[in-house]
């Protein structure tokens, strides 16, 4: 909840409104018998490394810097390990700020300027904790991992 009001706060919203906003996501929404009755499903932990994946991602859009990029690169990869079929997050930061084809022509343009300087830091992160869950796997069959989800 504390990125997701960061997030709102970037776009500037009142502060009443981010209020009224963060408590219908607490009483509207299952994130609270998620937090404290289903512990064990990842919703509530892929809500917290989402909201701080897009607030990166939307710090990284204004200021490319390294930490930014690693912690890009270290939440996708937590996201990967928690539930590998939402790696599509990634699309968030490649089409941010996308909204019509002369845009994407720029996007690529600014992310080619800033790939090997910044996004290396991203897809090393992000490789490496992937990495670790199948590491953690490798004593079974390889079918096995994608029997488990």
């Amino acid at each position: 909840m504390y990125y997701l009001k960061k997030i709102l706060q970037h776009y500037l919203f009142s502060d009443s409104t981010i209020a009224i906003t963060i408590l219908f996501m607490g009483i509207g929404t299952n994130i609270l018998c998620y937090a404290s009755q289903s512990a064990p499903m990842p919703h509530v932990y892929l809500f917290c490394m989402i909201a701080i994946f897009f607030y990166y991602t939307t710090q990284w859009n204004h200021t490319p810097t390294i930490k930014n990029s690693l912690l890009i690169g270290l939440t996708s990869g937590l996201i990967s390990l928690i539930r590998p079929s939402d790696i599509i997050i990634v699309l968030l930061f490649a089409l941010y700020g996308v909204t019509g084809l002369k845009d994407l022509r720029s996007r690529a343009a600014f992310l080619r300027k800033n790939f090997y300087d910044r996004t290396d830091n991203f897809f090393c992160l992000s490789s490496l904790a992937s990495s670790i869950y199948l590491l953690e796997n490798c004593n079974r069959p390889f079918y096995i991992l994608f029997l488990q989800q």
